[in-house]
């Protein structure tokens, strides 16, 4: 565990007998994240719903269309990280 300064206690309450430090800096990264990738969704969401639904209609042809889910994961991650800086904004 790290110093007071650098982690948050946060008591489990469902299981009060276990209990968490969560690094701040973790959780700010966790935001920073998320406010990237709903801005992405904002822009361009509707396109990778679209992909989505016609990878879906292509796996009942072939199951081997199952593989490529994690494919497009990372692809979705590899372009907003590099579209959209940490609060969100789009990079030009």
């Amino acid at each position: 565990m790290g110093s007071a300064n650098n982690c948050v206690y946060k008591p489990n309450l469902r299981f009060p007998f276990l209990t968490q430090a969560v690094s701040s800096s973790s959780a700010l990264k966790f935001i920073q994240v998320m406010k990237r990738f709903t801005a992405m969704l904002k822009d361009v969401g509707w396109l990778w719903g679209v992909v989505f639904a016609a990878n879906t209609g292509l796996v009942a042809l072939s199951r081997l269309y199952l593989l490529i889910y994690p494919v497009l994961v990372v692809i979705c991650m590899y372009f907003t990280y590099m579209r959209y800086d940490e609060d969100g904004n789009k990079i030009a």
